[in-house]
């Protein structure tokens, strides 16, 4: 009969498995070298590599107006809420959506997208990106995304922009929606400082010789 270990190292803390440590790295863009330490927090996750909303100015070719407090405009998109949501409008308006961040210059190498609450209609499915580079847009990724309600992350090569356009080629009901989109750009991890090795100490009366 096999023996029932107990996995966790401290039952006051069930969160914590002795032998497991999650990085993400679909989120920090991967990860090499020796982690020297550690920290614990309840705090929520915060994504290191987020460019905050407020850094730039957001506008959609087709947003719901007027609408409630729950859906509608694209600011609901960049309102730091995932209980709102941009969405295109429900009559008149067919895909592609494309909805548009202006901001200083600034290098950017990726963007989350977080479908609506419970999915539904305006889920992406197929999308484009753009950057304007040069003074012109160039495409920078594209894909298909399964119909869920899972964050999505999309990377792509850095690129120093001060526009980028979320191109929204398919969504469920032929509409768009997103609850949240964020621009990310490079996360930098401090290199670790060469240990340095103490001199040897040195006897007096006596001298080394090389």
């Amino acid at each position: 009969m096999a023996k029932k270990l107990e996995r966790i190292a401290n039952p006051a803390y069930p969160r914590f498995a002795h032998n497991s440590l999650v990085l993400p790295l679909e989120t920090i863009g991967g990860f090499k070298g020796i982690l020297h330490s550690a920290e614990l927090s309840n705090e929520p996750f915060v994504n290191p590599r987020l460019i905050p909303n407020d850094k730039f100015t957001v506008s959609a070719t087709s947003q719901e107006l007027p609408r409630n407090n729950v859906e509608g405009p694209v600011e609901k998109a960049f309102d730091n809420d995932p209980n709102t949501f941009w969405h295109s409008k429900w009559f008149g308006d067919q895909a592609p959506f494309t909805v548009a961040m202006n901001l200083k210059a600034e290098k950017v190498n990726g963007l989350t997208y977080l479908p609506r609450p419970g999915g539904g209609n305006g889920v992406v499915t197929s999308y484009e990106i753009y950057a304007q580079k040069d003074g012109q847009m160039v495409k920078v990724a594209s894909g298909t995304w399964e119909n869920n309600a899972k964050e999505k992350t999309v990377n792509f090569e850095a690129i120093e922009t001060d526009k980028v356009e979320f191109k929204v080629l398919a969504g469920v009901g032929g509409f768009g929606s997103a609850a949240e989109i964020q621009l990310l750009s490079h996360f930098l991890i401090a290199k670790p400082e060469e240990p340095v090795t103490p001199e040897k100490p040195v006897t007096p009366g006596k001298t080394s010789h090389s």
